[in-house]
């Protein structure tokens, strides 16, 4: 049985349209709402597209993370912050999305991000056994 979109979807979907095709069109409608719907999660810190896309981890071997970023006291932080950040912080935020396209929940996801994240935040982590099973992006 097919399911029948109510005023919100159907206005959500114009909207993503509407904007996909203003800025970028060039992308797959599923890597835009990746894009789209980092950009709105994101709002408060003000990124730059670059920005966004830097901390967009999706596709294969994802850990069923689409995108994740590091604050360090209102700051974002890139895969080399460690060059550029003072001993103590007080505040460290961390975002992580996962943005799906369908109508339904499916568990799978969360248990996925259940079992990985543990190991992706574990300072003494093995990085080249990371590697082996993770997207490239993703490890770093």
């Amino acid at each position: 049985m097919a399911s029948v979109q109510n005023n919100d979807q159907r206005l959500l979907d114009r909207i993503l349209d509407d904007q996909h095709r203003k800025l970028a069109p060039e992308k797959s409608r599923d890597d835009f709402f990746t894009y789209f719907a980092a950009d709105k999660a994101l709002q408060d810190w003000d990124l730059d597209n670059d920005e966004i896309m830097d901390g967009v981890v999706d596709g294969a071997h994802d850990c069923g993370i689409d995108g994740i970023w590091t604050f360090v006291d209102d700051r974002y932080i890139t895969a080399d912050a460690h060059q550029y950040l003072h001993s103590r912080a007080n505040r460290i935020d961390l975002v992580i999305l996962q943005a799906k396209t369908s109508s339904g929940y499916q568990e799978t996801v969360i248990e996925k991000l259940h079992f990985h994240l543990p190991t992706l935040l574990d300072m003494g982590r093995d990085e080249e056994d990371l590697a082996a099973h993770t997207n490239a992006k993703g490890v770093a």
